[in-house]
């Protein structure tokens, strides 16, 4: 486990650990506007992958890979702004998707632990690098910004680092 600044700043760590300017990551559309700044900010390009009641459609994922994704950045649940939460079945279906491609990186923001209902279906594990970032600032105080970040090995290591 590390400890970070909020969500934003994890995810802003693990994706500058991984990727350098002019790489691809697929983002959901419609988005989270704090991401969606920060991917012009690190020299990255955003491949748009839409989603719907069940978070992001795994053949825009395929598309978004198959255009040069180098990695996906999604929320499992109460996405921003459409308040979507990956179901199971959606979750088995991206988990297909991504251990296709095992080198990109898998990005998960569960930045609504505490304050929704749906569980969590996390795609852990799907490739060889991933974090998981679970935020606590809006269960326990917006002022508060930690989150806590799990990963594989090599992942946790480079945050760390930064």
């Amino acid at each position: 486990l590390a400890a970070t600044s909020g969500s934003l700043d994890a995810i802003e760590r693990v994706l500058a650990a991984h990727l350098r300017p002019g790489d691809a990551l697929a983002v959901e559309d419609p988005g989270w506007g704090s991401l969606l700044d920060l991917v012009p900010a690190l020299g990255l390009r955003p491949l748009p992958v839409a989603v719907d009641d069940e978070g992001p459609l795994p053949g825009e994922i395929r598309r978004a890979v198959a255009e040069g994704a180098r990695a996906v950045v999604l929320t499992c649940r109460a996405q921003n702004p459409t308040g979507a939460a990956v179901s199971a079945e959606r979750a088995r279906e991206l988990r297909e998707v991504l251990a296709a491609h095992p080198e990109v990186l898998l990005v998960e923001d569960d930045h609504g632990h505490g304050i929704v209902a749906p569980p969590p279906h996390p795609l852990a594990g799907a490739t060889t690098h991933w974090a998981f970032v679970r935020s606590v600032a809006k269960a326990y105080g917006p002022d508060l910004r930690v989150a806590v970040v799990t990963g594989d090995a090599v992942t946790l290591n480079r945050l760390r680092g930064r």
